[in-house]
């Protein structure tokens, strides 16, 4: 199996300069675009299935229910999870939902200092699944490409994680 990966970075805020002379100040932020496209050897509804559990979304995204939280898997827009990452708490929302075709989950950090979200899209190949993953963030610190890199390699360890989970 194939997996295609690689890092666009667009900055998406250039004013360093007060706005309308209340000095407020703008930030430049970097948007983080990370795309995988790679098979699963399972149908699309198993695939789905996986992709919706709580479990199986984490194995993918790297994303952990936070101590307490019961629900086993996302079935509509709006369904929402207390959720950490790396060392970021927050809510995962469930922002777009076509069963068996496509999952959106917007991440909002407790301390609302990034934006993050999560898309993946599934379609029939062969005897199996293709899987196209977008892990879409905003980054304004300095070490913007280090993050970026490290992402990248979790990315790829969660891939083969979901892909194990789905097949056996």
């Amino acid at each position: 199996m194939k997996t295609s990966r690689s890092i666009y970075t667009f900055a998406i805020g250039v004013l360093t300069m007060p706005l309308l002379g209340a000095g407020v100040a703008a930030k430049k932020t970097a948007l983080i675009t990370i795309p995988a496209t790679f098979e699963v050897n399972a149908t699309p509804t198993k695939v789905w299935a996986s992709l919706t559990s709580i479990e199986g979304f984490g194995t993918l995204t790297g994303f952990q229910p936070q101590a307490g939280q019961k629900p086993s898997a996302f079935s509509k827009v709006g369904d929402h999870l207390l959720a950490q990452v790396w060392e970021d708490k927050g809510r995962l929302i469930v922002t777009e939902f076509v069963p068996v075709r496509e999952l959106r989950v917007a991440w909002e950090p407790e301390k609302g200092h990034y934006l993050c979200q999560k898309r993946v899209v599934l379609s029939p190949s062969g005897g199996g699944t293709s899987v196209e993953y977008w892990d879409r963030y905003t980054d304004d610190q300095l070490n913007a490409d280090d993050t970026a890199k490290q992402v990248v390699a979790d990315t790829e360890k969660h891939i083969e994680a979901f892909r194990r989970l789905v097949e056996k």
